[in-house]
């Protein structure tokens, strides 16, 4: 079977393709007038180190599963290697049939989330 090329796709990739307006495209127009530029560049700098970090938190704690689960990791394998064999790019619809990895990412988030839960227990009464 022929490889496919990524110009041979026929506009399937939609990566690279700017559809709307970026988050620092966002704060600046709506900020530029009322706040100074090292607030919008600190905020933006505490964002993406926040979703760098849950990101790879995350992605540590699915590698350590699937290092243990060698059936897990096995049936991964094939999957990916299944729908990109024929492929020299990744593209969305390539993405799309991923639909195991898709499972093994939603249990990982139910086994590690990301974002922690804290439950509180009141020992006393508390008045408004």
């Amino acid at each position: 079977m022929k490889r496919q090329s990524c110009d041979e796709t026929s506009g399937d990739s939609d990566f690279g393709i700017k559809k709307k307006s970026t988050l620092l495209d966002i704060l600046m127009e709506r900020f530029k007038d009322d706040l100074p530029y090292g607030y919008i560049n600190e905020e933006l700098a505490s964002i993406l180190t926040a979703g760098h970090h849950t990101l790879t938190c995350f992605l540590s704690s699915i590698l350590y599963e699937l290092s243990k689960h060698e059936d897990i990791q096995q049936k991964l394998f094939e999957e990916v290697s299944s729908i990109i064999e024929n492929v020299n790019c990744i593209s969305t619809q390539n993405i799309n049939a991923l639909l195991y990895m898709e499972c093994v990412v939603k249990e990982g988030l139910r086994m590690y989330s990301p974002v922690p839960f804290v439950e509180r227990i009141l020992d006393c009464d508390t008045e408004w």
